[in-house]
């Protein structure tokens, strides 16, 4: 995580050439771009953030487990996959992508015995979004953008 997302947040305020590449995905209709719409965001990033961690870590981990009386790791696959897939939205990347993440989230909880951390790092990322959109606000006269896609 720390190379994936942390490192390339804290470059990309610096650097134009990882600005144009994140521009090139960047789609106004799945950011929050007014002062609103970031507003709000922070609200859902919470309430998504601490739902998403009970449900899945915390409720539905012990319940397969317990209903098929599998393994820990066997019910910790699963509710990865289940998370996964319920981020079927975001096409076939997103649904892997949230399982990677889904997996790290299981990982942190597992090792420190709370959803406290995986839900306090669930928003975190979620909130990342807010960031980018700032970041490239900032930035916007280094692209146009065109059918809701930012272009060099």
């Amino acid at each position: 995580m720390i190379v994936t997302i942390v490192i390339p947040l804290i470059i990309l305020p610096y650097s134009k050439l990882l600005r144009e590449k994140v521009a090139e995905n960047y789609d106004e209709k799945l950011y929050p771009v007014t002062s609103k719409q970031q507003f709000m965001f922070i609200f859902v990033s919470i309430i998504v953030g601490i739902c998403e961690e009970i449900i899945f870590r915390g409720f539905m981990y012990t319940y397969i487990r317990d209903l098929l009386s599998i393994s820990p790791w066997g019910s910790f696959l699963i509710v990865t996959i289940i998370f996964g897939l319920g981020h079927f939205m975001q096409g076939v990347s997103g649904m892997v992508s949230s399982s990677l993440f889904g997996l790290i989230m299981g990982y942190f909880y597992f090792t420190t015995g709370s959803l406290l951390v995986p839900i306090l790092i669930h928003i975190a990322y979620d909130m990342k979004a807010i960031f980018i959109t700032r970041v490239l606000q900032k930035h916007a006269g280094e692209w146009k953008i065109t059918n809701n896609k930012a272009a060099p």
